[in-house]
Formats: C-alpha cells, sequence, structure tokens
C-alpha cells in the first residue's frame, strides 16, 4: 500500500522541471535573496580562503565540500527522472556553509579586514531574515478565514479547491465558533492518494451530491488550476454569486440558492 500510494503521489508531483536558471536562483536564494552577486563573490572568496585554511592533508574541507556539493547533485541526478530540487529543501546546507565562511574569515590575517569580512556576513544574514519575515509572499489564510467565519452560519457548505487547501483552513476555523460542514474538491483531501488531484468531468457528481439541498454555498479557491472552472460552472449553474472576496493568493466565493434575498 505505501509503495502504491508513493507511485501515485510521484506521477502528480507539483514541483517545476528543473532549469538551469531556476538552480541558481535557489542556490542564490540560500545566501541571500537581494544583491546577489556581490553576497555570493563574497562568500565564495570566503569559502576558498576557508579550504585553504583547512588545509588539503585535513579531512575536514573535503568533509564540508561534501556536504554542500552533494545534496544539491543528488537531487539533480535525481530530478532528470522526476522533479524534485527545491532550494527550501537545502536550507540546512547553510550549516557546513557558514563554517566554511568562519574558516574564511579566519584567514585572513589583516584584522580590520578580518572584521570587515564578518561584518559583512552577519549583516547581510540579518537583512536577509528582515527580508524573509516582511517580504516573503504566502497565503493570506488567516484572512480568509476570518472573513468566511464571520459570515458563515450553520448549515452552509465551505467547498475547497483544491482541497489542500483544507489544513490550513481548518488550522485558523478551530479558533471560532461557526458551525459549518468542510469539503474538499474533488474529492477529500483524506480519500484520495493525490495531494493536489485535478477536477474532471467524471468528479461532477460528487460536488452535486455535496451542495444538494445546500441554502448557501461557500468556496475557496487556491492554488487553482485551469480545471477550478469545472467548478465554477456547476456551481454558477445551480446558484447566485452573493460575493467574491480576493485575499493573497486565495479567493471566497458565497453562493446563495436563486430567489433567497441578497445578505441571507
Amino acid at each position: 500500500t505505501f509503495m502504491k500510494k508513493t507511485s501515485v503521489v510521484i506521477e502528480n508531483f507539483w514541483i517545476n522541471p528543473v532549469t538551469a536558471s531556476g538552480v541558481a536562483r535557489s542556490l542564490l536564494d540560500l545566501a541571500a535573496p537581494f544583491h546577489q552577486v556581490p553576497v555570493a563573490v563574497l562568500y565564495a572568496l570566503l569559502c576558498c580562503l576557508g579550504l585553504w585554511r583547512l588545509s588539503p592533508r585535513s579531512w575536514k574541507p573535503w568533509f564540508l565540500s561534501v556536504m554542500i556539493a552533494a545534496p544539491v547533485a543528488i537531487e539533480l541526478v535525481i530530478s532528470i527522472w522526476r522533479p524534485v530540487f527545491l532550494g527550501r529543501t537545502l536550507a540546512w546546507i547553510t550549516v557546513p556553509l557558514f563554517i566554511l565562511l568562519a574558516s574564511g574569515v579566519r584567514a585572513i590575517r589583516i584584522r580590520p579586514a578580518a572584521a570587515l569580512c564578518a561584518a559583512l556576513v552577519v549583516a547581510f544574514s540579518l537583512l536577509s531574515l528582515k527580508f524573509y519575515y516582511r517580504h516573503y509572499i504566502k497565503e493570506d489564510w488567516r484572512g480568509a478565514v476570518a472573513h468566511v467565519a464571520g459570515s458563515a452560519r450553520p448549515g452552509d457548505l465551505i467547498l475547497f479547491y483544491s482541497a489542500m487547501g483544507m489544513l490550513p483552513f481548518e488550522y485558523y476555523f478551530a479558533r471560532y465558533d461557526t458551525k459549518a460542514d468542510l469539503a474538499g474538491m474533488p474529492s477529500d483531501l483524506r480519500t484520495r492518494d493525490v495531494l493536489t488531484p485535478t477536477m474532471e468531468e467524471s468528479d461532477v457528481p460528487y460536488l452535486r451530491s455535496l451542495i444538494r439541498g445546500r441554502g448557501r454555498v461557500w468556496l475557496v479557491i487556491s492554488h487553482a488550476k485551469k480545471s477550478s472552472q469545472i467548478v465554477l460552472r456547476e456551481m454558477d449553474g445551480r446558484y447566485r454569486l452573493a460575493e467574491h472576496r480576493a485575499f493573497l493568493k486565495i479567493e471566497t466565493l458565497r453562493y446563495e440558492t436563486r430567489g433567497m434575498p441578497a445578505g441571507h
């Protein structure tokens, strides 16, 4: 069963194919998300100094080099068969990288120059953290859930396309005392082997069974694909769109039965 589920997930994996520019961008992002070329040059020089200081006769420079290069090479080789290269999975190689950087700083015998390089490394690291926490674009699930939970009523159905959106939604939704039913499309997240299954025409009967008899239905769209048009077509054919709100990388649509007064 495990091998069967693994093969299904691999066949429908969401990571994009590897490109030279994508690999370069991912590796540079590990150092700094801004001024990447100057930072990369500084880090490369310090790493070379660090390797030289540790001496080729020692096992340490070889070990650190392998710890940095091997994970990258393994992911690239596997990506020839199936894309698995993802920058965030390589974040841990910054540990041996910074060991080499520290060794490189210590190899500089002119103390003011060594202090300047150390200060630059620390400054780039702190600025990278600031950039990540202030400018990293992520889905506004907190805002979307607050809006839906504040307007949903008992008996409402909240549909998710894709079903994977149920996970972050449920995390925030648990903080509210709102009673509503949740369901994923094209199937519940826990009933299919694929994380992000594509909506097919054969899934329409399941959708119709979910919305049958419902006066109000919420549709939460995230990780949108072209196949979401199937869901929208079915909803528009059976309900009136009463509200459409856009959040960062998320959309919420409230449908009501035709003839229901607006706002009810």
